[in-house]
């Protein structure tokens, strides 16, 4: 799976979230496929309102994006919440982890 995901409806602005992202990572000299890290940039606002309850009693109202050191230990623990569609990401179809580590 590719390390990273822009999730948008608008084919345009997906472009250049994502050329942006790999500006970033150009400038830091960052491989993801080394770093075992998920880069999710997701501008939808998430349609459950559990996590939502979650992520702002835990992180706050106004964060829109964290960085989680080990995914392993987040999902057994399920803090940071994710949403489900993000959490689906992080591991393969036998629900071995693919990356460390996400933001």
């Amino acid at each position: 799976m590719e390390p990273l995901q822009v999730k948008s409806v608008n084919p345009q602005v997906k472009n250049r979230r994502e050329a942006t992202c790999r500006k970033v990572l150009e400038y830091f000299q960052l491989q993801l496929s080394e770093l075992s890290l998920l880069c999710f940039i997701d501008e939808e606002a998430v349609e459950d309102l559990d996590f939502e309850r979650q992520k702002n009693a835990k992180l706050g109202v106004a964060n829109r994006g964290f960085f989680v050191f080990d995914v392993g230990c987040t999902l057994a623990k399920d803090d940071p919440p994710l949403p489900s569609y993000v959490k689906s990401r992080l591991h393969d179809a036998t629900g071995k982890n693919i990356f460390q580590q996400l933001i």
